[in-house]
């Protein structure tokens, strides 16, 4: 056993000294073994040291005439045996700053020192005194220091049983477990036992050793943190031992949270450098890697959950342990917190001190060996406060380091050290009696009001009477400056990253989206209301239009809406739960990927059945007529047409002549085939085939692309066939039936859903970028109205102006719209169109009529009109040429004998129009332009939103 004394001396300059096991003085006396020459020669010895072998530490006793002497900033008064020493005890005397350290040797294990020790497959693993070995020949056994005589020979022993590790106490004076005595116990991942000088910690898998001359330490150097144009840090320096409970105070505003933030490396510093356990933290990998748990000022719990299932996926998150570990160490914590009598309430019931507990519990999971917290005892009642911070005061005497940042002076005394921030400055560091020396002259109270003159010490810090700068300066030239300094003699041991802290991404991905289902059903009114939001919407769909193209497009704007409006609050709400596991190595694309998938599954939920209950009403209030004995006799001359035969069959009706010529060029060419002069007509469609296509059809509105969409020849305006260069015949060869059922329903719910998912993707946009939740909400009708204006079916595609039909291209309800246009025209020859309109509007291709009746001065009247196609808006957004929309010429027929002509209305080619009537349109290239533009979409905002991220990962 070692142990040392670190002196600065009057100059500033610090050195070691090793203590020896026989008598030893420290002064300037010739005599001295340990000499501080920089003190005045008159000074002679100060204090005398010695080796107590029954108590296995070093006493100490002041010297006559050396004058007050503190030890942890109590007066230490002349004994005859002295004071025994604890590890990291601060002694000053005559100005001089003194640290004791004891240092252990390090545990033998098969008689090499170790760090870590791994656990005995079977027999017991015996941790005892080296001098007094002797253990069962069975066991594995781990020897301490022979000079700690507090350790037993056979101290403590832990055997597997099952699958898991017991430890049980066999020693004369006890052991601690967490801080607390025990007799036998199961160790689960993150306990800590004391042996004499000695901590180890099980991780699951082995025992390491706590060397405490680093485990646990925080030094920060030269601290700088500017922001805004101001230096809200100024070259902040501290250092700040194991086990520590330390609060930072200051007033509003004066740096408390942003020194915090530093420390922690949430928010690093401009300048300066962090080291806890001696390693510097650099990077958000080794805030995990060093063990570090941060607990904001806002709960870090989602306050749906159960506090077992908050803990529970919290712990699966930071653990990668078996699931019966991480239980065992939630109840473990939930024991430690007192909050066993409130595991299975949600955590919006419990009270302010029991959520807080409940934050405290998560990063208690993982096992730091530092812990910060950010003003947790803020908005509580006093006794809540005093509660809290007495739980934080136990849990440093079990090693953890504390640091939290406070208003409040009255609960002062629990901490070891206060630390006051003013002006981003340290201008104090020391306990509540010297701050009391230090600001209040000494000024004394009644015991039972200590806590009373901490109090004006913010009215001499708010008083504007020193600046921080001055308060800084006195504080360095006062003795208490010299327990803050950072040292130089902690050893910074290579760090070992802790595998249970690695979870593999897939595993956080599926907690994460479990999480999220568990939140959303924590009340099974949310649920309900989302499903009922698709219901009430389908019926006010249904309701207000009797046509299917307006009603897919409103489909398209209520299913942007969901995943906009659902996702819109979904990272902003949730920040602060999101920064703390994005430093316990939460990977961005893991987060996104687990809000899109969820969020884009239960979006297409609602979109599908928007789209079953508008559809189904549609039918029931706006029936379209079906003719079924037409649908067959069509389908089976589709079925059984054989293009390019010699001898065609006449038409019967000139209305579904297919039209080719000059003008389609190589485009006809491309989907011409040349047909067998000899070929046997297929066989009719069986009457299963029939019902099953006529129920599609019906339901789907999908009869003309079927039965439109089968071979044909291709014809020249003036009615003949066309012919290629070689003389044969040109022919349309058809689509199969299954390729236009697969297209055009693929296309149709692909759009919704295309709709839904960029829906999801700009409500995380909003969400990764907004300051607050209010700012989400606002942003929402701002990002949906454009979708409405220029989706195409509102105002058609050739009815815009040119700038407006160029950003339309670049909005993605118009792309998701498109992907539906195409499904409506697919298959489908194109139909007649007015002649006499600025913008063509397509007519049904067999010319029906469709008849108006209404009653007029007690006379039933009525006017037929032209029929429009239902998918007229579809057509003109993919049919019509919009540079030349107008700009054709009037076909007029001359009656003989007179002067009269006769305008048609409806024509077979208009200039402006891209196809000849009875064209059959097949062309996918809008919906490949379409799927291009939603997935460009897709990705940006994919680039926004982890952009986002990664500014606020930092508090940004």
């Amino acid at each position: 056993m070692l142990a040392r004394l670190t002196v600065t001396d009057p100059n500033g300059n610090r050195f070691d000294a090793e203590l020896p096991k026989d008598l030893a003085t420290l002064g300037n006396s010739p005599s001295d073994k340990i000499r501080v020459t920089a003190l005045p020669p008159n000074m002679g010895s100060l204090l005398e040291f010695a080796f107590q072998p029954s108590r296995s530490t070093w006493t100490v006793r002041p010297l006559p005439n050396t004058g007050p002497v503190w030890l942890n900033g109590n007066e230490l008064l002349p004994s005859p045996g002295g004071m025994p020493l604890q590890s990291g005890d601060e002694i000053r005397a005559a100005g001089l700053p003194i640290r004791f350290q004891v240092a252990p040797a390090p545990p033998l294990y098969n008689g090499q020192p170790v760090t870590t020790i791994p656990m005995p497959a079977k027999g017991e693993l015996v941790i005892g005194r080296a001098a007094d070995a002797g253990a069962a020949p069975s066991a594995v056994r781990v020897d301490l220091d022979a000079d700690d005589h507090r350790v037993s020979s056979e101290h403590v022993k832990i055997r597997i049983e099952g699958k898991e590790a017991v430890i049980e106490d066999v020693s004369r004076l006890g052991t601690t477990l967490n801080g607390s005595a025990f007799s036998k116990a199961p160790l689960v991942y993150g306990d800590r036992f004391q042996i004499g000088y000695y901590v180890f910690e099980y991780d699951g898998r082995s025992l390491r050793w706590l060397d405490d001359a680093s485990s646990g330490t925080i030094e920060a150097i030269g601290l700088v943190r500017r922001a805004g144009g101001r230096t809200i840090l100024n070259k902040v320096s501290m250092h700040i031992r194991p086990g520590e409970f330390v609060g930072i105070l200051g007033g509003s505003g004066q740096g408390k949270s942003t020194l915090l933030n530093a420390l922690c490396g949430i928010v690093p510093a401009s300048e300066g450098e962090v080291r806890i356990s001696g390693q510097p933290l650099t990077d958000r990998k080794s805030i995990r890697d060093l063990g570090v748990g941060y607990v904001p000022q806002d709960d870090i719990v989602h306050k749906e959950l159960t506090v077992d299932d908050a803990l529970l996926l919290s712990g699966r998150l930071r653990l990668n342990l078996p699931l019966a570990a991480i239980k065992a160490r939630i109840d473990r914590i939930i024991d430690q917190l007192g909050l066993q009598p409130h595991r299975h309430k949600r955590v919006y019931m419990l009270s302010g001190g029991q959520r807080k507990r409940v934050s405290i519990g998560i990063e208690l999971l993982s096992n730091p060996s530092v812990l910060f917290l950010d003003e947790p005892s803020s908005g509580l009642d006093p006794a809540t406060e005093e509660n809290l911070m007495s739980l934080l005061q136990r849990l440093a005497l079990t090693g953890i380091t504390i640091v939290c940042t406070t208003h409040v002076l009255q609960k002062a005394y629990l901490f070891d050290r206060l630390l006051f921030i003013q002006d981003g400055r340290l201008v104090f560091a020391g306990n509540s009696d010297e701050a009391r020396a230090h600001f209040l002259g000494g000024e004394t109270v009644h015991p039972g009001q200590v806590e009373a003159p901490l109090e004006k010490i913010y009215a001499i810090l708010a008083d504007g009477a020193h600046t921080g700068e001055q308060l800084e300066q006195a504080f360095q030239q006062s003795p208490y400056a010299a327990s803050v300094t950072p040292r130089q003699d902690v050893v910074a041991r290579p760090v070992k990253p802790d595998k249970a802290r690695k979870v593999p991404s897939l595993v956080s991905l599926y907690i994460l989206l479990k999480r999220q289902w568990k939140v959303l059903i924590a009340d099974p009114l949310n649920l309900a209301f989302l499903l009922a939001q698709a219901v009430v919407i389908a019926v006010l769909i249904a309701w207000v239009s009797d046509d299917i193209g307006m009603r897919m497009f409103l489909a398209v704007v209520a299913s942007m809406w969901f995943g906009c409006s659902n996702a819109a609050q979904q990272i902003i709400g949730e920040i602060m739960i999101f920064r703390r596991e994005r430093v316990c190595g939460l990977g961005l694309q893991t987060y996104y990927l687990s809000k899109g998938m969820f969020l884009c599954a239960l979006t297409a939920v609602q979109t599908l059945l928007l789209f079953a209950c508008a559809h189904t009403l549609g039918h029931v209030w706006h029936p379209e007529e079906f003719n079924r004995t037409e649908f067959d006799r069509r389908l089976t001359e589709r079925v059984t047409a054989v293009a390019g035969r010699e001898d065609p069959a006449p038409a019967n009706d000139d209305d579904f002549d297919v039209v080719g010529g000059e003008e389609e060029g190589a485009a006809a060419k491309k989907t011409a085939a040349v047909a067998p002069k000899e070929q046997a007509p297929p066989a009719p469609p069986s009457e299963g085939t029939k019902n099953r296509l006529a129920l599609i059809s019906k339901w789907f509105y999908l009869e003309p692309n079927i039965v439109e969409s089968g071979p044909r020849d291709l014809l020249l305006t003036n009615g003949e066939r066309a012919r290629g260069k070689d003389g044969k015949l040109l022919t349309f060869s058809g689509i199969p039936i299954s390729k236009v059922l697969v297209t055009t329903l693929g296309l149709r719910f692909g759009g919704l859903l295309a709709a839904a998912m960029i829906g999801v993707v700009l409500g995380l946009t909003i969400s990764a970028l907004v300051r607050s939740p209010t700012q989400a909400v606002m942003w929402v009708p701002l990002i949906l109205i454009p979708q409405i204006l220029f989706g195409g079916f509102v105002i058609p595609f050739p009815e815009m102006t040119k700038s407006a039909r160029a950003f339309s291209q670049m909005v993605p309800s118009f792309a998701a719209q498109r992907l539906i246009d195409v499904s409506h025209v697919f298959g489908r020859a194109t139909p007649f169109f007015a002649n006499r309109t600025k913008t063509p509007v397509f007519l049904t291709p067999d010319g029906a009529k469709e008849t108006v009746k209404w009653q007029a001065r007690g006379e039933e009247l009525n006017q037929d009109y032209d029929k429009i196609s239902p998918f007229n808006r579809s057509m003109q957004n993919l049919l019509v040429y919009p540079e030349i929309r107008g700009q054709h010429k009037q076909e007029t027929t001359p009656v003989s004998g007179t002067f009269t002509t006769i305008i048609r209305d409806s024509v077979k080619k208009r200039d402006d129009v891209m196809y000849l009537k009875g064209t059959i349109f097949s062309n996918l290239h809008p919906a490949a332009t379409a799927a291009l533009t939603l997935a460009a979409w897709a990705l940006l905002g994919y680039i926004l939103t982890v952009g986002g991220l990664a500014f606020k990962q930092s508090g940004s």
